[in-house]
């Protein structure tokens, strides 16, 4: 063995031997990764106006590309296509899917209590309309601020990424609060 060759092998001896080891849990390893196919839409459909952001008419449709298209106010349904309101970062995109995933509102729709996708709201009364898209399935469903605390703080995060300031902010809900 040449001089050269055993300097190596005794550099490589001795950072096998030094106790290198692989970082304790890293939080970041373990985030959820965002599928490339994630888009969410969530409307607000009810009465009219309202000095409470999450349950005034709205629309706010978050692309795959990160793009966050907002439309407020009365005619702001399903129909209409919102205008571009900014690029989401990658942080908040990922923020959204966490909560959504974290909440379970992909898999809502089967859940009990909350009312069948399509069906008008009765008046006077606020629902909400979600749909999930994430790993080639979309979730489709209604519910209402009431039986859905989770979707209330989805849409409050929604206003707030868009540049709205709500007045209505509320605490998280915990995880026993989860989807409708």
């Amino acid at each position: 063995m040449t001089p050269r060759n055993r300097l190596w092998l005794c550099l490589a001896l001795a950072a096998v031997l030094s106790g290198c080891t692989a970082p304790e849990h890293d939080p970041r390893i373990l985030a959820p990764i965002v599928p490339g196919d994630f888009a969410l839409q969530v409307s607000v459909r009810g009465p009219g106006e309202s000095d409470l952001v999450s349950r005034e008419p709205a629309q706010y449709l978050v692309e795959c590309n990160r793009n966050l298209r907002v439309a407020l106010g009365p005619g702001a349904t399903g129909r209409y296509f919102p205008k571009l309101t900014c690029v989401l970062t990658y942080e908040q995109y990922e923020a959204l899917y966490q909560w959504v995933s974290d909440h379970h509102l992909a898999e809502a729709a089967t859940t009990p209590g909350a009312l069948a996708a399509g069906n008008d709201p009765h008046p006077g009364l606020v629902v909400y309309h979600v749909e999930v898209t994430a790993l080639a399935h979309v979730s489709s469903f209604n519910t209402t601020p009431d039986e859905a605390p989770a979707v209330t703080h989805l849409i409050l995060m929604l206003a707030r990424m868009s540049g709205r300031q709500p007045a209505d902010s509320a605490p998280a809900p915990t995880s026993q609060e989860t989807a409708p």
